[in-house]
């Protein structure tokens, strides 16, 4: 080999290109590159899937736990309901006690109201001039 007057380098020996090699060249860094596209459409394939089956499972976990809520507050209001129950069925208790304790200390102390209104006269108070039959008490 030498140097020209331009101070590149010439060999002697011919330079043959040979296409074949090119061609498989080519085609080699084609398929490369094919293959590469190949496994990434399946990494994003499999990604995609996982964060889809991550998504499901979300909202499977949300609804589970808007079902839960809805559970709770109908619970708190069939427990507000029966405890609205439970207080009105212990005033009408107090209320059946006292009267059964009345009815009783009648028949105990033999004092029974009269058959007639006639009997009885009315309770009046002179003062402000007011006046109530005794059965209506009764």
């Amino acid at each position: 080999g030498r140097f020209t007057s331009l101070g590149t380098y010439v060999t002697d020996i011919p330079c043959q290109i040979d296409i074949r090699s090119i061609v498989l060249r080519a085609m080699g860094g084609f398929f490369s590159l094919a293959f590469a596209d190949g496994a990434g459409l399946i990494q994003n394939w499999h990604y995609g899937s996982r964060a889809e089956r991550f998504s499901k499972l979300g909202y499977e976990l949300d609804f589970q736990g808007l079902r839960l809520d809805v559970l709770g507050t109908i619970r708190e209001e069939i427990r507000d309901q029966v405890f609205v129950i439970i207080s009105s069925l212990d005033n009408l208790m107090v209320v059946a006690t006292l009267m059964l304790s009345l009815g009783f200390g009648f028949v105990v102390e033999g004092t029974f109201p009269p058959h007639r209104s006639e009997q009885l006269p009315n309770w009046t108070i002179e003062s402000i001039g007011f006046s109530i039959a005794p059965l209506v008490v009764y």
